[in-house]
């Protein structure tokens, strides 16, 4: 591309920033934390599974705790990945109890398919 055939697109690129913007603030003042992946997965986590999510800034090795069912008391890391990535993310130092991977959606497909669930 030449600079002149970027620079008309200028225009169409700060309208889509400006509509990503909106959107954003819709979603941190949704799930009460600045829109990031890992946060909104936190979030869905702590609504489907029963989370009360710790503090961003209190609690480092666990996200927060199962609220209830057989995990209730427990402390969990979620690890949410809406891409394909071969990646866990480690806590050591004080280990949580459990860690709850959300995988993207093909290997998701795949998960289901090798335990023989729809």
């Amino acid at each position: 591309m030449h600079g002149g055939t970027l620079m008309n697109e200028l225009p169409q690129l700060a309208s889509l920033l400006k509509s990503r913007n909106t959107i954003d603030h819709k979603i941190a003042s949704l799930i009460g934390h600045p829109t990031q992946v890992q946060s909104v997965g936190e979030y869905i986590a702590s609504v489907i599974f029963g989370i009360t999510l710790s503090e961003l800034t209190t609690n480092k090795n666990s996200d927060g705790r199962f609220t209830r069912g057989p995990l209730q008391g427990h402390t969990v890391d979620v690890q949410w990945y809406p891409r394909r990535e071969g990646i866990l993310h480690l806590k050591t130092d004080p280990l949580p109890d459990y860690y709850l991977r959300c995988p993207d959606r093909q290997r998701y497909k795949y998960y289901r398919s090798a335990l023989g669930t729809r």
